[in-house]
């Protein structure tokens, strides 16, 4: 199944075996903590070539205890970094595990380049290159909403993804 735009999506661990060569735009997702800051500066020296947009929230699904949640505005922001990519670009998300918050970025991202009645799709192509995913369903649900996807984008994720997608307190899969 193929993206409009070559997709890369891994856990922070995988990176050094990326071909840094072949990446034009990354997206770089932490969690809040002391070495977050040192964390961004080494991947975007890491991928100098490349555009880098970095951002930092919890892998949660709701607000609680200490947790940073991921905002509209998060999810906004990784649109609108990815609004120009093209045939011949390579997006590379990544986050901690490469399982939740970097999956549903990558959703969000190909539903909004496929366009309406791509959400299963979307989610098709993710599972097909990240086997192990399991979308953070509140990353999933501010896409629905920018989207104007109405539900359809989480009914579909909830199909392809079947149980993954269950409402989890804390996806730390890392």
């Amino acid at each position: 199944m193929n993206a409009p735009f070559d997709l890369t999506i891994c856990g922070v661990m995988e990176l050094g075996g990326i071909d840094r060569s072949t990446i034009t735009h990354a997206i770089s997702i932490w969690h809040p903590d002391a070495a977050t800051g040192e964390h961004i500066q080494l991947v975007r020296e890491a991928f100098a070539q490349a555009a880098v947009h970095s951002t930092v929230f919890d892998d949660v699904e709701y607000a609680h205890g200490d947790y940073r949640p991921a905002t509209r505005q998060h999810v906004r922001d990784v649109l609108d970094f990815c609004a120009g990519l093209g045939g011949g670009d390579h997006l590379l998300i990544h986050c901690m595990a490469g399982i939740s918050r970097s999956t549903a970025c990558a959703i969000a991202v190909l539903t909004d380049h496929l366009g309406h009645g791509s959400e299963r799709r979307a989610a098709e192509i993710v599972r097909s290159h990240r086997p192990q995913a399991r979308p953070n369903r509140l990353v999933l649900s501010h896409a629905d909403t920018l989207l104007g996807r109405n539900g359809v984008l989480l009914g579909a994720c909830d199909d392809v993804f079947a149980q993954s997608c269950e409402l989890a307190e804390v996806n730390k899969g890392w």
